[in-house]
């Protein structure tokens, strides 16, 4: 639950707003503590997601 989330939604919702890094410049350690993404190089973003079924015709509409 570090970064305030700890699901898959959390995370994404928080990069519609925020960039991300490279693992390489900021590596996941998987201990509780605060999180420093302000003090890193951001390399992308996301613009939106979307949740979808794991049913193929479900996922090839999203995507197209």
């Amino acid at each position: 639950m570090g970064c305030r989330g700890g699901l898959m939604q959390n995370a994404f919702k928080w990069l519609e707003t925020n960039a991300f890094e490279l693992e390489s410049q900021y590596p996941y350690r998987g201990v509780k503590g605060t999180c420093s993404e302000s003090s890193h190089t951001a390399v992308g973003e996301v613009k939106s997601f979307k949740i979808v079924d794991k049913d193929e015709s479900t996922i090839a509409a999203t995507l197209a």
